[in-house]
């Protein structure tokens, strides 16, 4: 077989097994809505490591497609194991904003920052395709002392546009979340 056809191969079952992933919608949404599994994942995957995660709740919580549940929560997964995996950092925070005319998700640590002209893995550009599956923009900010900020809007247009159903209030307050403080610095302990 030639390299060229090998690479063929590999590429197509790289897609197929992506697919495949994408396919599987999160256990913690199955029994959750949005704000508490991503309030569940968090304190599932920060427990036992020395990272404090915590989420904020802002505004009026609305239901969302299904389909903009897991990408969002998809965001906030691969953020969060990247944050654990290389940003050697302090504390992990999301916030979630419902607002009359979008939906933001902010998603920030403390840690070392990484250069964003870096070719990287498929973390990155998974987070930038699911941001436009739901008709998101995207941004990254990440600097010397500042840590990463990602943030995922995406306007309530796109939610009609993708669902045609009247939006449904979700009983969720924003008392129930903890909201570490974080305060970037240059030194780490």
């Amino acid at each position: 077989m030639n390299t060229s056809r090998a690479g063929e191969m590999a590429r197509y079952g790289l897609a197929e097994a992506r697919r495949s992933v994408q396919a599987l919608r999160p256990q913690l949404l199955e029994e959750n809505e949005l704000c508490a599994a991503l309030d569940g994942l968090i304190r599932k995957m920060t427990s036992g490591t020395n990272l404090q995660g915590g989420l904020l709740l802002q505004g009026n919580p609305r239901a969302l497609p299904d389909n903009w549940n897991e990408h969002l929560l998809r965001i906030a997964q691969e953020v969060l194991t990247n944050t654990l995996r290389h940003a050697n950092a302090a504390h992990f925070s999301a916030r979630l904003v419902f607002d009359s005319n979008a939906l933001q998700l902010e998603l920030r640590d403390d840690g070392e920052c990484f250069d964003l002209q870096q070719k990287r893995g498929f973390g990155l550009l998974g987070i930038r395709e699911r941001a436009g599956e739901i008709g998101g923009e995207l941004q990254i900010h990440s600097a010397p002392g500042e840590g990463t900020i990602i943030g995922c809007a995406a306007f309530c247009a796109n939610i009609q546009n993708q669902c045609n159903q009247l939006l449904k209030p979700i009983l969720r307050s924003q008392s129930e979340y903890s909201w570490p403080t974080i305060t970037p610095s240059s030194s780490k302990d």
